[in-house]
């Protein structure tokens, strides 16, 4: 049986050559042990298969399951997610705001309170 285990996955993997096969074929026929390896090789090919798309399903549920967790948290904590752009953007315009503001102060010579109160208040 192991001297036929090449030629036995050549033929389920479609490797033979048209002559290969048929002969093949026609030994099958004539050997019932033989035509046992072969069935037992397709057996084990799908059971292989099947749990791979078992592994592969319950893989696949447990991300998914962790992803409507992580949603339901991110739910819980806050309704708004801020953008990328956003996060980086404030800290630069506060910074500018800043500038501006210190720019304004040192360019205007800083005004006394006497000033204020002379430009602004009137008397009555």
């Amino acid at each position: 049986m192991n001297d036929y285990q090449n030629d036995i996955e050549k033929y389920l993997d479609g490797q033979m050559t048209e002559a290969e096969r048929q002969q093949f074929e026609a030994l099958l026929v004539q050997d019932a042990a033989l035509k046992d390896a072969l069935e037992q090789e397709q057996s084990a090919r799908v059971l292989i298969r099947e749990a791979g798309r078992l592994e592969l399903k319950d893989t696949l549920e447990e991300v998914e399951q962790s992803m409507e967790t992580s949603e339901t948290e991110s739910q819980a904590g806050s309704s708004f997610v801020m953008p990328l752009w956003m996060k980086r953007a404030l800290p630069i315009a506060a910074m500018i705001i800043i500038f501006l503001g210190v720019f304004q102060y040192t360019q205007s010579g800083g005004i006394s309170s006497a000033e204020v109160y002379d430009s602004y208040f009137e008397s009555y």
